[in-house]
């Protein structure tokens, strides 16, 4: 194994430990996550409500909570296939889902290992490609292009390196309170980058506040 291929290695396994704690102490009714939700929300709309999107067939990559998977839903119709490997994760998703009678399917799956015969109209992820460098960081984008249907789209959205971002992560970081692993916050220049290099059409892309987003084919 490479040195690369190592760290790599550390790096994933430290994902799996701290996301199912972090999850596991999260509710459903959280004001943060609910209020990082509505701000993602309101500039995924400014993307996706000119594409006339009408009951389309979405999965979210790494849904966690999945409250913005909920929230197109709700404004686009269709349905959602929400896939993350941390259990606790998933019945927070499936609670928000229930709440609202949405129509979702719950995938427990490594999104490394998982395969599917669909394809999506909308392939999303939200705080995922993040957390993932090298070739590692390649294939997660890989697997959102492999489901999107011919005529479909991608949302990836990440957080960029804004004063505020760096201060609160190394705030946490010296207290012991970071539970995300590794991190790297990504602006405009950079992401389009590395969506292109991973073989992605990039259509537009924006800075929201906290956030990178991306939409793509």
């Amino acid at each position: 194994m490479s040195f690369n291929s190592f760290i790599t290695f550390i790096i994933i396994c430290d994902l799996m430990s701290n996301w199912n704690v972090l999850w596991s102490k999260t509710s459903s009714n959280s004001l943060s996550v609910k209020m990082h939700h509505k701000i993602v929300f309101n500039a995924y709309k400014k993307l996706l409500d000119p594409l006339n999107l009408k009951n389309p067939e979405i999965i979210e990559l790494g849904c966690g909570p999945a409250g913005l998977s909920a929230r197109l839903v709700k404004r686009y119709g269709g349905s959602a296939t929400l896939v993350d490997k941390s259990r606790n994760a998933l019945k927070l998703a499936f609670s928000i889902f229930k709440k609202d009678d949405l129509k979702c399917k719950i995938l427990k799956k490594d999104l490394l290992k998982f395969n599917l015969r669909k394809r999506f109209d909308l392939v999303h992820s939200d705080g995922l490609i993040e957390h993932f460098i090298g070739e590692q960081q390649v294939k997660i984008i890989k697997i959102h292009r492999k489901y999107v249907n011919k005529n479909g789209y991608i949302l990836i959205c990440v957080p960029r390196p804004t004063w505020y971002y760096k201060l609160w992560k190394k705030y946490l970081q010296t207290r012991g309170k970071w539970f995300f692993g590794f991190e790297k916050a990504l602006n405009k220049d950079d992401l389009k980058s590395i969506l292109e290099k991973s073989g992605l059409e990039v259509i537009r892309i924006i800075e929201f506040t906290g956030q990178t987003i991306a939409l793509a084919k």
